[in-house]
């Protein structure tokens, strides 16, 4: 085996390794492991190269591990410490190779690190839930707060859009009155045509013309409640208050 000239350095996995982005994770530290498919040859002349051996001494040392049936990288990792005794190379040539293909790992590190990611995303996936619950739980309150609302509003004597007069709207189960600006009243579904938004307290009154400020549809009380722009109508006609 040739002699090692120059300050020498780390071993082609020590190489290999560097070259690596830092990693968190046990599936980005396997990734450091060289290929299975690689060449056993291919190594002993990167290793050879490294230390300036000959390629005299690097052809014999690949025609060792052919004799022995080890063409790749994978048939070297699979070798036990006994059958490593049993091939004919020299101390270090073994030891870089097994140091290559063998690196170290802690697993009890990896394994440590995989059970605190699955807590994590268990309790993210907890939290996640918890939040989704109270959002829908406000969502039902505030539904039911708004219906409250209205029926209160609905039945309390006294209030101005019971009353007659230009701009007033009185509810009656699924329709309701509208006193357009002229004065006239007409009687019109109570329920926007688009989203179904109540016209009782999200209509408004424009002249002759009443508003869902909800999405700004238009109708037109004197033209049948018709909405010219989306082709819709809350079918209005004109009535005594």
């Amino acid at each position: 085996m040739g002699k090692k000239h120059g300050d020498g350095g780390g071993s082609l996995f020590s190489a290999y390794l560097a070259a690596m982005p830092e990693t968190t994770n046990s599936a980005q530290v396997e990734e450091k492991y060289l290929p299975d498919s690689m060449k056993a040859s291919t190594l002993l002349e990167q290793l050879g190269a490294e230390r300036s051996w000959s390629s005299r001494d690097v052809e014999k040392d690949v025609d060792i591990l052919e004799r022995n049936r080890l063409y790749t990288i994978k048939e070297l990792r699979v070798l036990s410490p006994e059958s490593w005794k049993e091939i004919e190379l020299l101390p270090l040539v073994k030891d870089l190779l097994r140091q290559a293909v063998n690196p170290p790992v802690d697993y009890a590190k990896l394994k440590q690190e995989k059970k605190k990611m699955k807590k994590e995303k268990k309790e993210r996936k907890k939290k996640e839930k918890k939040l989704k619950m109270e959002n829908l739980k406000m969502d039902k309150l505030s539904l039911q707060d708004q219906s409250e609302k209205s029926k209160s509003e609905d039945a309390t004597p006294g209030n101005s859009s019971l009353l007659p007069g230009p701009g007033r709207i009185q509810p009656m189960g699924n329709r309701i009155r509208v006193t357009a600006g002229n004065g006239t009243t007409y009687e019109v579904d109570r329920y926007c045509p688009h989203k179904h938004v109540d016209l009782a307290t999200k209509g408004v009154v424009v002249g002759n013309t009443l508003f869902c400020n909800k999405h700004n549809w238009a109708f037109a009380l004197d033209n049948k409640g018709y909405c010219s722009k989306h082709g819709a109508t809350i079918n209005s006609c004109k009535v005594d208050w």
